[in-house]
């Protein structure tokens, strides 16, 4: 799993919530939220640049990782299941044929 950590920075440099954030960034209030609280649904180059700059940070600063073995299997799984399905398909239709 990916943690974002732009809370935990931003408070070690004064800033003591999301609106605080959004002023000092120049995000949108609804984008320093969803920083802030760590549940962005994607983050742009353009963006971590501004908050590394703005925190005096490296972009690798800003996340944190532990693995989900879990997860992975999850996603491994499901791509076989698809690949499977795809196979499936191409061979009826050469039978059809």
């Amino acid at each position: 799993m990916i943690k974002l950590t732009v809370k935990e920075i931003a408070e070690k440099e004064g800033i003591s919530s999301p609106r605080e954030f959004e002023r000092a960034t120049g995000l949108s209030y609804a984008t320093s939220h969803a920083l802030w609280n760590g549940h962005p649904r994607m983050i742009q180059l353009e963006t971590i640049e501004l908050i590394c700059t703005r925190l005096g940070v490296r972009p690798g600063q800003l996340f944190e990782f532990e693995p989900d073995r879990d997860k992975l299997n999850r996603l491994v799984e499901k791509k076989q299941t698809r690949k499977t399905k795809r196979g499936k398909s191409k061979t009826s239709a050469r039978k059809g044929k």
